[in-house]
């Protein structure tokens, strides 16, 4: 197993994932995370970029933390801010509120980590 193959599974377990569902937020085959883990060498770079962001997306401590950052520096309510992330004001408020049961979807994670990244700012 390679060096990043390696660190990837090592993130996945840490944030108590299964390949199924990285690939699945990620849109991908379970097979490509599996070919990742075990044989980095051989996967696109690309690809990589994109299952390490989701494991980004899926950090629970993170995300909800950031989000009422960006909310309170800006005066925004959850309404507000939803409106801003152009995402509804529940899937806003569930995942501000971390709960455990919520995971929005990933193009709704990409709108609130852009967002959070510098629109709006």
């Amino acid at each position: 197993m390679s060096g990043a193959g390696e660190q990837f599974r090592a993130r996945r377990r840490e944030l108590r994932l299964t390949r199924a569902a990285v690939a699945e937020r990620a849109g991908y085959a379970v097979t490509t995370v599996v070919r990742l883990e075990t044989d980095s060498e051989h996967t696109l770079t690309s690809t990589l970029d994109v299952l390490w962001r989701t494991l980004e997306l899926f950090d629970a401590y993170d995300l909800p933390a950031r989000m009422r950052a960006w909310r309170k520096r800006h005066g925004c309510s959850i309404v507000a801010a939803a409106e801003f992330a152009g995402i509804g004001e529940t899937t806003w408020g569930e995942t501000e509120r971390d709960k455990r049961s919520f995971r929005p979807r990933a193009e709704v994670a990409a709108r609130i980590e852009a967002l959070l990244a510098g629109g709006g700012d």
